[in-house]
């Protein structure tokens, strides 16, 4: 009998090493939606959900439609067929694409393109393809975050914590869509993203002061920057309210003059005149940053990284002129790659995401699809190696004990 307990726990702990390193997995491939519909020449990314496995893709009619090894369908003649994406498990998924004729949409308008929402609030987006004639009953809806909004398929926002998120609707022919930028407050009239202070600094001569020291403070903090080639300065996130506004001849030790200022607005643009008696401060217009911006131009619109790494999201504004717009950056999938306020995306872990690049209102949008691959073995590679030398180690010290007790059990029936 003790031999054949040896060999059954020997045997369950081979088997549940070959489980641990060759697990089954029955997960479809999990494609973001089922059918697309396609005008020939044009083209369109199915993404798969599941990316914790290879996959590839497929097409059951080439003279329809083909698709590359990223999931990019490209319509060639009227027609139908199936896009089949395989993992590596065998597991398969598809996506049926129609192929029309005549003319495709040229636009999809929604309702509103910006919206500001109080934690627990609804907003239902009402969205249609243009012209007003073509008939298309298949609008996908999605949020870019959706920790702090999400959307359901009819089109209503539902704001769940204090944040931005982009709403984005994609008409099933796939080439066309339009955003809607939701800023979701705590409470009503509280600000949680606090007011922006944009102003330029002369001197009484007209001439800009360029690099020159700053300081905006208040009871509770002191904030310092200093201006650009072109006198221009910036403050952000600061809570409405009185401020001292102070400009430094040389470093924090030297001369300065100083003037009170308020922050009444959420935007605020101001010119300041440095003299040797104090700051001349005419207040502007309130900023509509991001309104004037009619293209936005990304470097690149896909970039491969691995965990870990750090890409810097470049772009170019039309109008060449706006260098002060607010230029807003969101991750479809902050668990694959995040974004700060800067544009630098840093990888997490494997997967796909959507960085959107937009204006404050939304009008204009550009997204950069972020491939992640994990670096080297990963926390779970590493961790099925230990799994699999400690077995070896307990398979090792099984044997030995039951061939040593075997051993002492022979010397006493002798």
């Amino acid at each position: 009998m003790t031999k054949k307990w040896m060999a059954a726990f020997a045997a369950a702990m081979i088997m549940m090493s070959v489980w641990l390193f060759f697990p089954v997995e029955t997960d479809a491939a999990g494609l973001d939606r089922e059918l697309i519909n396609l005008y020939p020449s044009q083209s369109c990314r199915i993404t798969v959900k599941n990316t914790a496995h290879e996959y590839s893709f497929r097409t059951t009619d080439e003279t329809i439609a083909v698709v590359d090894d990223k999931g990019i369908v490209t319509a060639l003649s009227v027609g139908s067929c199936e896009i089949i994406c395989e993992l590596g498990t065998g597991e398969t998924d598809s996506c049926t694409v129609n192929v029309k004729s005549g003319s495709p949409p040229t636009g999809v308008a929604l309702s509103q393109t910006s919206a500001a929402l109080i934690r627990g609030d609804k907003l239902t987006l009402k969205a249609a393809v243009y012209p007003s004639d073509f008939a298309d009953d298949y609008l996908y809806f999605e949020s870019s975050d959706e920790t702090v909004a999400t959307v359901s398929q009819s089109g209503e926002v539902t704001a769940l914590a204090p944040g931005i998120s982009v709403i984005t609707v994609e008409s099933a022919s796939s080439a066309i869509s339009a955003s809607c930028l939701v800023k979701v407050f705590s409470e009503s009239g509280h600000n949680d993203f606090g007011s922006e202070l944009n102003g330029v600094l002369y001197n009484t001569s007209g001439e800009r002061l360029s690099y020159t020291l700053i300081e905006l403070k208040n009871s509770t903090s002191a904030v310092k920057v200093t201006t650009d080639s072109e006198g221009k300065f910036r403050f952000q996130n600061k809570d409405k309210g009185s401020y001292v506004l102070t400009v430094f001849s040389g470093t924090e030790d030297s001369d300065s003059v100083s003037s009170n200022i308020t922050i009444s607005s959420s935007n605020v643009k101001m010119t300041c005149i440095a003299a040797d008696s104090g700051i001349t401060v005419l207040y502007g217009t309130s900023v509509s940053t991001g309104m004037s911006i009619r293209d936005i131009e990304l470097n690149n619109y896909t970039v491969k990284l691995f965990s870990g790494d750090n890409y810097d999201i470049t772009y170019t504004l039309t109008p060449a002129d706006l260098s002060d717009a607010k230029v807003i950056f969101t991750s479809s999938d902050e668990s694959v790659a995040s974004v700060d306020k800067n544009g630098r995306v840093t990888a997490i872990n494997e997967g796909n995401a959507a960085i959107y690049v937009s204006g404050a209102d939304g009008k204009v949008m550009k997204k950069c699809i972020v491939y992640v691959t994990q670096g080297g073995l990963g926390n779970f590679g590493w961790a099925i190696i230990l799994m699999q030398l400690l077995i070896i180690i307990l398979i090792g010290i099984a044997a030995v004990y039951f061939k040593e007790k075997g051993r002492i059990n022979g010397k006493e029936g002798q």
